[in-house]
């Protein structure tokens, strides 16, 4: 467990990270539900504990160490070990694995930021530095890794570029996919919100309050809508170009022809859920009348043969439907259980009466 400090401060009891033991101590999976490859349910707090969960083992030393440069450096065996191990806790498909790799991954470079930005930025000494339960082995070489020049030199201009970011979400641990699926949820056509809506959505607290910086460009968007700009061209004039194979204001692996396919797939559900709507109102319908003609077909078989019973003519009705046109071919027992008076070549007195 990490205890954060800040220069001249005290040691003191803290909570720490979470560890989650219910789940790892778990036998059974938990099931979640997915949409396009990604957990929105079946709650929130579902899906945020899963999140959790996924960072444990990313800040696992005894899974994947922290001595690698990136994460795309990390085996694939380590990579594989750790997913088998999360696919053990929670029903994840083939197709969701890349989503769960990557979300570990995102949380590992998380934790060796943290590492370095609390354990080794803060102190002057190595001694200093020491206060967690990080494997001395692995922190003293990170430290020795951080010392080098040239990492210095990428250091220093990756904390330049991170200043100009102003416009950071304040979602907290709540994700994209969470947040996108809960306004979709908001939509009749069911289709996904603009970039604007999410940046909106994400840029405001829990209280409902942004600062005045994320104000103005809100309230900027907005006026370019009103001056009949559609959602992409006031996010592209405001934000300026994206970057090649991004899209703004959306997790992780999301891309313009990601979301193209998404929505594509979901007009084939809706269109097949269209269809199966129609197939069923009219098969429903067919029954209703079947079973009126049915009803009639009694009612008439017992005016003209009174003596018959409605068990028989049950029976009657359900060989018809089951055997071929031919009367020939109709089953013996049910041709025994018809009536000598329906059984005969000749019409009886009444239908004589009324034909005449």
């Amino acid at each position: 467990m990490l205890i954060y400090l800040s220069p001249g401060t005290k040691k003191k009891k803290v909570r720490g990270p979470t560890e989650l033991k219910h789940i790892h101590a778990l036998e059974t999976q938990i099931e979640l539900t997915w949409f396009n490859d990604k957990p929105i349910g079946p709650t929130k707090i579902q899906v945020q504990l899963f999140s959790r969960f996924l960072g444990t083992l990313a800040r696992n030393s005894n899974l994947v160490t922290l001595l690698y440069t990136n994460w795309q450096a990390v085996s694939s065996e380590t990579k594989t070990s750790m997913l088998d191990y999360a696919k053990s806790k929670y029903n994840i498909s083939s197709d969701a694995e890349p989503w769960v790799i990557d979300t570990i991954g995102e949380a590992w470079k998380q934790f060796k930021k943290r590492i370095k930005k609390y354990h080794y930025t803060p102190y002057n000494s190595f001694r200093e530095t020491m206060t967690m339960t990080v494997p001395e082995l692995h922190f003293r070489k990170l430290v020795q890794f951080w010392r080098l020049d040239i990492i210095k030199v990428i250091s220093d201009k990756n904390r330049e570029n991170r200043s100009k970011q102003k416009l950071n979400h304040q979602m907290g641990p709540v994700s994209f996919e969470l947040v996108c699926a809960e306004l979709r949820a908001k939509k009749e056509d069911n289709e996904d919100p603009s970039q604007s809506e999410m940046f909106v959505v994400t840029r405001m607290s829990k209280k409902g309050e942004t600062n005045s910086r994320t104000q103005e460009t809100i309230k900027h968007l907005k006026n370019l809508k009103e001056a009949g700009y559609n959602h992409d061209e006031a996010v592209q004039t405001v934000f300026k170009k994206e970057r090649h194979g991004r899209v703004r204001f959306y997790s992780r692996l999301v891309t313009k022809s990601s979301l193209k396919k998404e929505k594509e797939i979901r007009q084939i559900q809706q269109q097949h859920n269209e269809v199966v709507s129609t197939m069923e109102k009219n098969q429903n319908n067919l029954t209703s009348k079947l079973d009126g003609l049915t009803n009639l077909i009694k009612t008439l078989l017992q005016q003209v043969n009174p003596g018959m019973s409605a068990e028989q003519v049950q029976v009657m009705i359900e060989a018809a439907q089951q055997s071929p046109p031919d009367a020939s071919c109709a089953p013996n027992d049910a041709r025994r259980s018809i009536p000598p008076s329906l059984g005969s070549n000749h019409v009886s007195k009444d239908m004589e009466e009324d034909m005449m």
